[in-house]
């Protein structure tokens, strides 16, 4: 079969404070009892009800989600819920993703140059810092998608001469220094369906 047939999707459960306060071991345990309590509470949300929503603040939503909140859906999570819960089928709500053209891409420009790092949008006055270190070089572009494309898009094309950032954003390597820094900015990532890395020639 093709890479596609052979592909997995996981679930990943963490603790986002790293204080090591989550039951998380037991959450483990007991996953089959969590993901039934979990539909429970978005079934029986009693202000979803009462305003006829699609989620909210009290059983889906949180601050942590506030850059995807437009995209949540109790329904749709519902749905993914009862059928890890084996209680229904799963009705894909995902198009089918067609890899948008490169020249449609979004463009974010990572340049190092005269001892000054240089972010931003092609054409427009860039974030700037006066380190290339990858911590550093991260958390800035993690604040420029911030600032540039807060609603994300279909694609994202990162072009730079830092082969390390261009490597790390096509998974061809993982990150050494900065890997919290790198995480967060995956997190960004997120508003895009696709990301490229591109050396700038």
């Amino acid at each position: 079969g093709s890479k596609m047939d052979a592909a997995k999707y996981h679930f990943v459960l963490y603790d986002p404070t790293g204080n090591g306060d989550l039951p998380l071991q037991r959450v483990f345990n007991e996953i089959d009892l969590v993901l039934k309590e979990a539909a429970q509470r978005l079934r029986e949300c009693p202000h979803c009800q009462a305003g006829d929503t699609d989620g909210c603040y009290y059983c889906l939503k949180s601050y942590y989600t506030q850059y995807i909140a437009p995209f949540a859906s109790r329904a749709k999570a519902l749905n993914l819920l009862n059928y890890l819960c084996g209680d229904a089928p799963l009705v894909p709500s995902v198009r089918p993703y067609n890899r948008p053209d490169r020249d449609c891409a979004t463009a974010l420009e990572v340049r190092w140059r005269n001892n000054r790092l240089n972010i931003g949008p092609p054409g427009v006055e860039p974030m700037t810092a006066n380190k290339q270190d990858a911590m550093t070089v991260y958390a800035t572009i993690a604040a420029a998608i911030r600032r540039w494309y807060p609603d994300g898009g279909t694609s994202l094309r990162v072009t730079s001469n830092l082969e390390f950032l261009v490597r790390n954003v096509n998974g061809d390597t993982t990150a050494g220094e900065g890997k919290a820094e790198f995480a967060a900015l995956q997190f960004e990532l997120l508003r895009f369906r696709t990301v490229i890395g591109e050396k700038l020639q």
